[in-house]
């Protein structure tokens, strides 16, 4: 399930838009919730996670560039497309790392591409299940910053608390996905998203050191950078 957003004052355009969206995610077969905005207050004052917003640019009051801005602070993770029929303020939405743009009247080939593109690229979105202390939770791939792994256990460093499972890291490698992922040496799993710094075989995250072992490190360097170009 992924949530669309579509911000626009005009309410026809809202709706031909949801009309285009939902034809082109129908051709892969995911579920979708859709979140009708008319204004950019209306999008700002929701609290709920929005994954793709379609946001119009040219809106009475706060206008999409500002909204966008604003939106971005407390949404990171979020893609936003940009639509307008004035190029000239195309440059603007730079500052908020508009993910696309699209031009009205709307070529359903611009967002046919933007949905392809935002699927495709998104990584770690799978489940898995841990233990926090003995009770078993789902969380999202993306949330985990690394793994290491103990004896009998394996503990995935999260961003507030710390989970387990008793898989073997051998064992996750097969479940996790690897395009955000890599097995950094024995002990370590690392996820791309989150490191800080790479530099002379060694990675900083969260504060702490791992040294990527010498056998593993021409591909894990590879996969880093396939990562940074591909799905930063």
């Amino acid at each position: 399930m992924i949530t669309i957003g579509i911000c626009d004052d005009q309410n026809y355009i809202v709706d031909i838009l949801k009309e285009k969206i939902g034809v082109c995610i129908s051709e892969h077969f995911i579920q979708v919730e859709f979140l009708k905005f008319y204004s950019g207050k209306e999008l700002l004052d929701c609290g709920q996670q929005i994954d793709l917003l379609f946001l119009d640019i040219d809106m009475p009051g706060t206008d999409g560039i500002e909204t966008g801005i604003r939106f971005r602070n407390k949404n990171k993770d979020c893609k936003i497309v940009m639509a307008t029929v004035r190029s000239d303020r195309m440059k603007e939405a730079f500052f908020l790392e508009a993910y696309r743009f699209i031009t009205k009247p709307f070529d359903d080939e611009e967002i046919r591409e933007a949905i392809d593109s935002f699927i495709k690229g998104r990584v770690g979105w799978q489940k898995i299940l841990l233990y926090d202390r003995r009770k078993m939770v789902e969380i999202y791939q993306h949330q985990i910053m690394y793994i290491q792994t103990f004896d009998s256990y394996t503990e995935f460093i999260m961003a507030t608390n710390i989970l387990r499972s008793e898989k073997s890291l051998k064992e996750l490698e097969m479940e996790l996905d690897g395009r955000l992922f890599a097995r950094a040496d024995k002990k370590y799993i690392i996820n791309f998203k989150n490191i800080d710094r790479f530099e002379n075989g060694m990675v900083f995250i969260l504060g702490k050191q791992i040294k990527v072992s010498r056998r593993r490190l021409r591909g894990f360097e590879e996969r880093y950078r396939e990562f940074d170009l591909r799905y930063r």
